[in-house]
């Protein structure tokens, strides 16, 4: 290998960093506020196409988050948690873009909790409706047997 090639090398890899650093900067970061002057959503929009991307955050107008997970090119995906106005964890579970209805639904294993703390339920969701086993809770944690139970489009079977 001749002597030149790691410089060849080392110049690529600083050209690879630029590169990184400027799609880096193709994004700006955005914060709104609710009419009080409390934070309302922060997150990145692409500079280009002005969509959501990364990591993204939205208020109650008390301040307290309500809702917190990711987007790639507009699109809500992966994992995402929303909480009452109280602070208390709400619900958390996964999204995943649907081409056919052009929203990110719920999808896949979510768990909801009470204001107070208690696990509410915990269930599948398809495409946005809950389906299969969903199992719910009343406020002291015993089951709720008229909730609980095989769910098809999110409609309870009997």
């Amino acid at each position: 290998m001749p002597a030149s090639c790691p410089l060849r090398m080392l110049g690529r890899l600083a050209g690879l960093g630029l590169l990184l650093s400027e799609l880096a900067a193709c994004q700006r970061a955005e914060v709104r506020h609710w009419p009080t002057g409390a934070l309302r959503s922060e997150g990145r929009r692409a500079r280009i196409s002005g969509l959501e991307e990364g990591l993204w955050t939205y208020y109650y107008p008390n301040g307290q988050r309500r809702e917190e997970g990711r987007y790639v090119a507009g699109r809500r995906v992966g994992q995402w948690r929303e909480w009452h106005s109280n602070g208390a964890p709400r619900a958390e579970g996964e999204r995943r873009w649907l081409a056919s209805s052009g929203a990110s639904p719920r999808d896949g294993l979510w768990v909801l909790w009470y204001e107070e703390g208690s696990t509410e339920g915990r269930g599948v969701y398809r495409a946005g409706l809950r389906e299969g086993l969903w199992e719910y809770f009343e406020h002291d944690g015993s089951l709720d047997r008229k909730r609980t139970g095989e769910y098809h489009d999110d409609q309870l079977l009997e």
